[in-house]
Order: structure tokens, then sequence, then C-alpha cells
């Protein structure tokens, strides 16, 4: 009978949509909505590496910790590299990872993780869909010259209330949607946070506690530090008819890190004992916050007009203060302190048309103009106190940018023949900063081949440009990073893309791509500058070096999809090359070159109460550089009386190969009040496999007996290395209410 209805109300809603009016829908008839407009999507699709997500996919996924993480699920698709596990590194196609467009409702962001990387900064529940473009990108996109992230999230509900709730191993969420005016007017809220304050705060008191009882409440060493994070997510949106509505959405996401230690030390002067206190006190702080305003009206039943106006910031603090103690007759503090503060702000409008004058013709065609701030400044204070003259030095450096971007762009897409279709476009891009203009002209075009009523054949070519640069000197996502703009000295980095494939529906159940590429990109950049956390702000351009990367590969994706399983086979065969003249003579592997990669994913729907899910991991070992040790002489008994360390061809050390096993259940059932509950037991890396994140290059010692008869130990001149991992099993359940 449930079955019979549901049937009824979807012929129903076709009807009534032949028509061009509107209806309410339940959760299950959007939901089905989305997935057939999905599919015929990926079907008409004329651009290569193109993936396309909605939301109950995504929350569907895998969940470390109990929160499914958009830019993990993307790890796994073909072609692209994670970099660190766990982080949420993004490495598509040869690229940095810096080199990733992210739109949030169209706004961009540039920070995009919670916890050094752990968490992405996309609420999963707040996700309508997601395009992901790897390759063969439409002229409406720039900015960024590697990919392009485009997430829409979710209008509240029009009709009724609704609302999920979760709590994690580390973090909670809750999201509610509903009218504000019913019919008329919705909202969808989501906030995520962290709750291990919880833990980690009592914890640190009781182990304040013993210090003080084994050493004293003087001398006790006293230690406090948090970490939390948090974001939320607001969308408002009102129709002043079917054909006409306007959206607010509001993003805030911060990570806050306190760390305070006070340890004691005392001095004997005269019989008398002396007590003083050295200090350190850390302080980091890093997030986004973004607002916009969407306007989307059809005009006509033919053309479809969808402004924005939006402002996002990005900022990061970092702050130490050092004080040490001594006694010299009296109390004597020397004191270090330094503050970094990094704000990328970006205030903007877009404007996007879409004119279909016929079935098979579809224009596009928009412009944007934003307005850009990049103001990094560090501050520096060194003092001691306690002497009959202090000494005091302090000072500040800072550099502001003030640039201007915008583009306008047109794309053509048209069935030239009943097996040929072609989308045609170009993206016109200026940038203005400090009196120096870049102007840059980016040809796109895919063409798509109909092989029958299940195949096609599509190749791409795209350039893109980047204005943007991150300033850092770690591969890792950490509030250290800052961006800064192309300038004179520093010109936009640029990549050529070519791209083709074979796609095909083979039958009902499996879908098959076979894609490859070929990527060139230019004006790429690496810190060349001295050892630091942040680099000295007012000669980063001269710090560091240019060069040029390279890329290509092949990948292949098997979908497989049953009444109860589903399935996905990924592979990909890839090469990563980077060429810096002052590092190296020659080509040299990326860090991130992974020749082989696999991904192998099972869904199970045993019954509408449990779901298994599987999924195991595969790639070749990310690389280093790491040093060797070279024999310089021996003496006349064969020992060796002299040695260098010297560094061969960047990234030289190849890591060993990464595999894992994730493993997940959910039990759900229905409460007493009628709404669906989740139970989430997920168990990352289930073999507990020790994958390596770093390594170190050590001399290998042999052992032998001295002329005396005495054993002892000598280098052989040959050089070993050992690699270390850090991420073990890791089991997480969690509990999610749908109400």
């Amino acid at each position: 009978m449930k079955r019979l209805i549901i049937n009824v109300a979807l012929a129903l809603s076709a009807l009534i949509s032949a028509y061009g009016q509107e209806i309410e829908r339940t959760d299950t008839l959007r939901e089905a909505r989305i997935v057939a407009d999905r599919v015929r999507r990926d079907r008409a699709a004329t651009q290569t590496g193109l993936q396309r997500l909605d939301g109950s996919i995504l929350r569907r996924g895998f969940a470390i910790f109990n929160t499914p993480d958009i830019i993990k699920t993307l790890q796994m698709m073909p072609g692209v590299a994670g970099g660190t596990e766990l982080m949420s590194g993004l490495y598509v196609h040869g690229g940095d990872g810096t080199d990733n467009l992210f739109l949030l409702d169209g706004v961009p962001l540039n920070q995009v993780s919670h916890l050094v990387g752990l968490f992405s900064s996309f609420n999963s529940d707040m996700v309508e869909e997601l395009d992901f473009y790897k390759s063969g990108f439409p002229a409406r996109y720039g900015g960024r010259m590697s990919s392009v992230v485009d997430v829409r999230t979710r209008e509240g509900n029009f009709q009724e209330y609704h609302g999920t709730f979760a709590l994690g191993l580390i973090d909670g969420r809750i999201q509610v949607e509903g009218p504000l005016i019913k019919g008329t007017t919705s909202f969808n809220v989501g906030l995520r946070r962290t709750w291990s304050e919880v833990v980690t705060i009592p914890a640190i008191a009781y182990a304040n506690r013993e210090a003080v009882k084994e050493e004293g409440p003087e001398m006790a060493e006293k230690v406090s530090a948090s970490y939390n994070f948090s974001d939320f997510n607001l969308k408002i949106t009102h129709k002043f008819s079917n054909d006409n509505r306007l959206s607010l959405n509001l993003y805030g996401g911060e990570d806050r890190l306190p760390v305070s230690v006070k340890t004691a030390s005392s001095v004997y002067d005269g019989g008398v004992e002396h007590i003083g206190y050295d200090t350190v006190k850390g302080k980091l702080q890093w997030g986004n916050i973004l607002g916009s305003l969407n306007w989307q009206y059809d005009i006509t039943d033919r053309l479809y007009l969808e402004t924005t106006a939006y402002r996002s910031k990005n900022r990061n603090i970092i702050g130490a203060r050092v004080s040490v103690w001594e006694w010299d007759g009296k109390d004597i503090y020397y004191n270090i302190g330094e503050d970094v503060r990094a704000h990328t702000t970006t205030t903007g409008i877009t404007a996007n048309a879409y004119y279909k004058p016929v079935e098979a013709h579809h224009i596009r065609f928009g412009a944007m103009v934003q307005h850009k701030g990049y103001a990094p400044e560090r501050e520096y204070l060194t003092e001691s106190v306690g002497y009959s003259s202090n000494v005091k030095f302090s000072g500040k450096n800072d550099v502001l940018f003030k640039a201007w971007e915008s583009s306008l762009y047109a794309e053509d897409e048209i069935a030239v023949l009943p097996w040929l279709k072609a989308n045609i476009g170009v993206r016109s891009a200026l940038f203005n900063v400090n009196g120096k203009n870049w102007t840059k002209l980016e040809p796109r075009a895919s063409l798509m081949f109909r092989l029958g009523d299940n195949s096609d054949l599509k190749f791409s070519y795209s350039e893109m440009n980047q204005f943007d640069h991150s300033v850092a000197t770690t591969y890792l996502d950490l509030p250290t990073n800052t961006w800064m703009p192309s300038t004179a000295v520093v010109q936009p980095m640029f990549s050529r893309q070519v791209a083709g494939g074979f796609y095909t529906t083979a039958a009902p159940w499996l879908k098959i791509t076979l894609e490859g590429w070929y990527k060139t990109m230019e004006h790429l950049y690496e810190y060349g500058g001295p050892m630091a956390i942040y680099p000295p702000i007012d000669s980063w351009e001269t710090l560091f070096t240019e060069g040029r990367g390279k890329s290509w590969g092949l990948e292949t994706g098997f979908e497989m999809e049953w009444e109860k399983i589903t399935t996905q086979a990924y592979y990909t065969l890839s090469w990563s090359r980077r060429k810096f003249d002052d590092f190296y003579f020659d080509w040299y592997p990326d860090r991130n070159d992974n020749r082989h990669k696999i991904d192998l994913l099972a869904n199970w729907y045993v019954s509408p109460r449990f779901e298994l899910y599987a999924g195991w991991h595969y790639h070749t070992g990310n690389r280093m550089t790491a040093a060797s040790y070279v024999v310089k002489g021996k003496d006349d008994a064969g020992n060796i009386y002299s040695r260098f360390e010297i560094y061969d061809r960047p990234n030289s050390l190849k890591l060993p190969d990464y595999h894992r096993l994730d493993l997940g259940l959910n039990f759900k059932r229905t409460t007493r009040r009628g709404n669906e509950s989740t139970w989430n037991l997920s168990i990352y890396n289930v073999y507990c496999r020790m994958n390596a994140v770093f390594a170190h290059i050590t001399e290998e010692y042999e052992d032998y007996t001295t002329p005396e008869g005495y054993p002892s130990s000598r280098p052989t001149g040959r050089s070993i290395g050992e690699a270390f991992g850090l991420i073990p099993i890791i089991p997480t359940f969690g509990y999610t209410l749908k109400f």
C-alpha cells in the first residue's frame, strides 16, 4: 500500500510539473527527484572529469568520528591524491593542494579545514549537492588551476519542521529546518562543534592537582590547554513566486587552541630559597566568515538569471609569549613575544545568465567583480626586566595589498549533430594589484560524441589562471599559511590541460568510465628561505622560487548498483613531476607522485534497519627528500675518517606503499515518537597497518673487533631508511536522530 501511494504521488508530481506548477513534496519524493536529476545531468554533461554527488549520498558515506566528510569522500575519486593520512588534502591531477576552487553557494572559501585538516569546513547535513570538476572546466569557473568543488546548501522545508541531531566521538551536530512563513519563506540552520573539552579540561585539571600533591603548590608545573572548532550555517529562502526567489546564506567557522605552561624553579642565595616561574603561552585561531545574498529569477521560460553579492573573510592568528626567570640578587625576567595575523577579505558580486533558445542549444554568460584585501602582519617583542636599565626591543612588519579581480565569460553548448555535442567557451580575467595589471584569456572547449544510446566519447581542453598564492613553509594546512596576490614580481600560476574519456552504461546496473589527461603547470612557487614556522612577511616575494610542473595519467571507474548492494571500484595510473632549477637541474617526482591508486567501496543494505559499509584503499607511497651519506676517505685500516651529508634530487625517497581497510555499520530503529534514530559503528584502518607518515635516513654500522681485541662498531658508508607510522586502528561510534 505504501509503495502504491508513493508511485501515485510521483506520477501526480510529474503531471503537475509538466504544466509549470509547483507542489511541496515529502523528503522521500525530493530525494527521488534529486537522484533522477543527477543521473540525467551526468548523462547529458559534455565535460570530462566531472563527478556529481547529491547530499544524500555524501551523508551515507563512511563517517570517521561520526562525521561524514565531503573532502575525504572526494579523496577516494580517481585522479585525486589525499596527501598526509587523515588530513583533508586534495591534490588533483598533480596539483599542490592550494589550487582548488572551493565554492559554498557560489562564494569562494580560502580555509576549508578544521583541526589541521582532520575535518573539512563543510557540514554534510546542510549539503544539497556537489559538482566536482577535475578537467573540462566550463568557462563560468575561474581563479584556481586544478579543480573546482562547487557545493550548494539545501533550502529549508517550506511546509514542515524537521531536523537532525548527531553526537560523535569528538563532535556534535544539530540541523533544523522549516517554514518561517508557511509556503513562502523557509530556513535551514546547522551547527557543529567539538565537545572534547568535556574530557580534556577535567583531565588536565586532574593532572595539575596530582602535580600539586607531589611537588607542592609552589613548585608544581601547571598546564592549561583546550581545543575546539565550530561552524555555523544558515540559509533563509523567500519565494516571491515560483520563478523568483531570494536566499540569504551565512557561514562562520573557527578553530581555537590556547595553551599555557607554568614551570617553577628555585635558587638558594644566602641560605634563602627564591622561587621563580618560567611561562609559555600560545594561541592559535583560524577560520572563515562569509555572507551572501542570492537572487534567482526565471525571466522567461528560456532565460534564467542568478545574481550573488557576497563578502568572505579568512583570518589566521598565531601568538606566543615566553618568559624566563633568573635570580641575580633579584628577580630577572627575559620576555620574548610574537604575534602573527593574516587576514584575507573578498567582497564581490557575480551575475550569471542562462539562455535556452531551443532545447538543443544552451548559452551561458556572465560577469564577476571582486575586491580583495591581503593584510598579513607580524609584531615581536624582546625585553629584559629587573636590571637597573631595562632593555626592550619591539617592532612590527606588515604589508597590505589591495587588488581587483574581474572576469567576463561566455559558453555555448549546442547539439551540432544528433551524435555530436559541443561546449565552447572563453573566460577573460583581469587582476589589478598596486598598479600592476595581469590580463588573461582562458579558452575552454569540450566535445561529446554519442556512440549509441549508452556510450559517449568526450574530449576537453582548458586553460586556467590563479592569481592567489598560498605562502607556507610546510605541506600541512596550518594556520601559519596565508594568502598573497600575484604582483609585479610573482606571476599568476597557469595550467593547460587536455583530457579525453570513454563513458558507457554497459548494463542497467553497471557504469564504466575511462579517462586520460595531460596537464602542464607554469609559475609554481615553493618556499626556499630559512627554516621558519612563518615566512618573513616583508620579503616573501624573494624567498619563493619559481618552477614548473606536469602531470599525466589514466583513471578508470566501475560503478555497480543492485537492489541492495552498491559498489565502486576506482583505479588511477599517474605521473606527477616538478622542475625547479634552484633545487635540481632536471625533472623530479612530486611529493604526491603516487603511481598506482586503488579504491574499492561497497554498501550493503541488508534490511531497512541494517546497513554495512566497507572500503579498501591503496596507493603507491608518497615521496620525501632525504639525505645520503657519502664516504670521502678511509685510513690504512679501512676505517672511515671523513664523510659528509649531501642531498640528491628532491623527493628521492619513496615511502612504503599505503593501504588500509575501513568498515562501518548503521543500525536504524524507529523511536516511540516515530522518529528515525541511527547508531553508527565505524572502524578506520581495521587491520591496524601503521602506514608511513615520514622517514629519515641513518648510517649503517657494522660490528668489528679492534686490534686490541675490543668489540666496537664503525659506519659502513651505506645509508638505510627508517619509516614511521602514526595512525593505528581507530574505532568510533555515534548516534543520529532525525526528527
